[in-house]
């Protein structure tokens, strides 16, 4: 073993000039471990904490990465030595990610000027807007719930409805959905939300309408889109922690029943759709903004295949 590890560290001294003698092996692996300590000891002991600015001169502070260590008696110091640095060097804004584990320094960065942006599991996002010319208008968090649901339609004209376990009000039909998982196309949520509460498989032929109300939850807004859908099983299996009841009902037995005012408006949609021979939001794909990938992109009908790259990005 030793005769290979030695063997390598002599082709690689031809070249770096590094190694001559076995007897440095091991003076250079301590070289290397000593070298990387101290830089990571200056990095750590540095006077103030050291970002690049972006494109819109503000500064991302991520106080979990390794570079970042800091004594906590030392925290505000050297944060306030960041601070004015940071001015002085035209930073528009500083956020600050601070994971669960060092969130005892919250305080600190109030007492800094510091305020809340937002907060998922695992962290906390503070903001401190420092231009003095700009006015702040640092993006806020995202302030929209994405609702999916799938309406659903077999071979025999029937509609696929669902009733939920847990209700504030009346036990009425309506379509089954739910909300968008984080990187989760409209498409792919009606199918997985429909799968999850029915146990039906089917396929997404295009969005037949949607809605848009505030006020929802926690402040926030929430778009609702309802999916048309070929459904490609017919035997339901209800998800029980859910689902009160699920069946297909035939279209004409539905539009005697009461539903809720959206519901309402999805039904008559899916009417006027059949009776027009109208023409649904169908998905579409155009590159994105970095020409590295595809965005999903909606419209009502297929649009002509977009150019895979673009001049302009």
């Amino acid at each position: 073993m030793l005769k290979k590890v030695w063997s390598v560290c002599k082709h690689l001294s031809k070249n770096l000039k590094l190694i001559n003698r076995p007897s440095q092996l091991t003076t250079s692996i301590l070289s290397a471990r000593f070298s990387t300590q101290m830089a990571e000891n200056a990095s750590s002991t540095s006077a103030v904490f050291v970002e690049k600015q972006d494109r819109f001169k503000c500064v991302v502070l991520d106080l979990g990465k390794d570079c970042h260590v800091c004594a906590d008696d030392q925290f505000k110091e050297k944060m306030t030595r960041s601070i004015d640095s940071w001015k002085s060097d035209g930073v528009r804004a500083i956020t600050t990610f601070i994971p669960s584990s060092l969130s005892h320094r919250i305080p600190t960065l109030l007492d800094l000027g510091f305020d809340f942006h937002h907060a998922n599991p695992g962290y906390v996002l503070m903001l401190r807007w420092l231009s003095e010319t700009d006015t702040n208008n640092f993006p806020a968090y995202a302030n929209h719930y994405v609702g999916v649901s799938g309406f659903v339609v077999n071979e025999h004209d029937e509609v696929l409805v669902i009733q939920e376990r847990f209700t504030s009000g009346k036990m009425v039909w309506k379509f089954p959905g739910g909300g968008a998982d984080t990187g989760e196309h409209i498409a792919e949520t009606a199918q997985r939300e429909v799968f999850e509460e029915t146990g039906i498989k089917s396929k997404f032929l295009g969005i037949l309408a949607f809605r848009h109300m505030h006020g929802f939850r926690y402040g926030c807004s929430d778009f609702y889109f309802s999916c048309l859908m070929k459904a490609e099983s017919n035997v339901i299996k209800k998800c029980d922690q859910e689902i009160s009841k699920c069946a297909w009902i035939k279209l004409s037995e539905l539009e005697k029943e009461d539903l809720y005012p959206t519901n309402r408006f999805i039904l008559n949609a899916y009417n006027q759709y059949l009776s027009s021979k109208g023409t649904l939001i169908q998905l579409n794909s155009i590159p994105n903004y970095t020409n590295t990938g595809f965005h999903t992109a909606y419209c009502a009908g297929q649009v002509s295949p977009s150019p895979t790259q673009s001049s302009c990005l």
